[in-house]
């Protein structure tokens, strides 16, 4: 099991620390509701499944998903210590829902522990997105399966948005183009790839890890 994440960068996480308190209350919520049911929707997984959802905030997906898995297990992961502070006293009650402070550049699980590994909006800020696949990849059980739902850099304006996000925002960290998480993915080891764009602007890149991955 990898030790902490150290390679978050600290404007990213005192960004998203100083949000935590008024996350659930922002605008953005429409928005993430509708991708997190996209997700589900997409991810339908079996009720003993083990999930991760990688920077999951105050938890809501985390909560949605462990809903649907009464004889699995959640963990929620987030490198903003606010965020898990929120989503603990939230999500309490929940008995097969936990969260942990943390990055997906290193993964704070042994490998082969998870059936799925989901995300949404959240890849943009991965700082070393290829080291982030390849720790999925290994945290994931033989025939696991990864979700990622995220902006796309496939139009001009969405590459012009990302240049702007770089120098407004001190979490952005790039968007990827489909060409570049397909990339990712096959370098990582994951096969059956798939890759879609269900509403616009955004790109769900899935896809299968075997038995012999990076």
């Amino acid at each position: 099991m990898p030790s902490p994440d150290t390679h978050v960068p600290e404007a990213s996480r005192r960004y998203f620390n100083q949000w935590a308190k008024r996350y659930d209350r922002s605008w953005t919520q429409i928005w993430f509701r509708e991708n997190h049911r996209l997700i589900v929707q997409a991810m339908d997984p079996p009720a003993d499944a083990r999930i991760l959802d990688l920077g999951c905030g105050t938890g809501q997906l985390a909560a949605r998903l462990a809903q649907r898995v009464p004889q699995g297990s959640v963990l929620g992961l987030d490198p903003a210590e606010e965020m898990i502070r929120v989503a603990r006293r939230q999500h309490r009650d929940r008995t097969n829902l936990g969260f942990e402070v943390g990055s997906s550049e290193a993964i704070p699980a042994d490998a082969a522990t998870f059936d799925v590994v989901s995300s949404t909006i959240s890849f943009h800020h991965w700082a070393r997105p290829m080291e982030s696949v390849r720790d999925i990849a290994r945290v994931l059980r033989p025939n696991g399966r990864v979700l990622i739902l995220d902006l796309c850099r496939d139009s001009l304006f969405m590459g012009a948005l990302d240049q702007l996000q770089r120098w407004l925002q001190p979490s952005h960290a790039g968007i990827a183009s489909t060409t570049e998480m397909r990339r990712y993915y096959s370098r990582a080891g994951f096969r059956q790839l798939q890759i879609t764009k269900p509403r616009w602007l955004l790109m769900l890149a899935q896809g299968t890890v075997g038995d012999g991955h990076a």
